[in-house]
């Protein structure tokens, strides 16, 4: 019966330790890599523009 409970009490001890990394993951990591994402897309489309404006003006100035 000890030999149960001490392997339950170390299972339990396991899935704590599990909740907490994937508490960490939805809750701080994956948040901080969705941020990082929008904002490159947004660096990304920002350049875009900012290379079709130079391409409209040079059209224009021909």
């Amino acid at each position: 019966l000890a030999e149960v409970e001490n392997s339950v009490f170390k299972l339990a001890k396991e899935i704590e330790k599990t909740k907490k990394r994937t508490n960490a993951l939805k809750y701080v990591q994956i948040p901080k890599y969705k941020e990082q994402v929008k904002y490159i897309q947004e660096v990304l489309e920002e350049k875009e523009r900012e290379d079709f404006f130079r391409l409209k003006r040079l059209k224009g100035k021909k």
